[in-house]
């Protein structure tokens, strides 16, 4: 499959890497150069922006921010 930082969300048949933050400080930008930038805030927004949660679910992110 793609590199890991596809982050295929089968649920939702997209890639994460082609998604960007509709929300935030990262607002407009995308999601895998914000989990470089400021993985914290990636740990913040699944834990506490509902809509950010349920993009992520069944992810590879969604398994790496479990573990933190």
């Amino acid at each position: 499959m793609g590199s890991k930082n596809s982050f295929i969300n089968s649920s939702h048949g997209f890639r994460m890497k082609d998604f960007r933050l509709d929300f935030g400080k990262y607002k407009g930008k995308l999601i895998v150069n914000v989990v470089k930038l400021d993985p914290t805030y990636i740990l913040w927004a699944y834990r506490n922006v509902k809509k950010f949660k349920k993009i992520v679910k069944n992810t590879l992110l969604e398994k790496q921010l479990e573990k933190m």
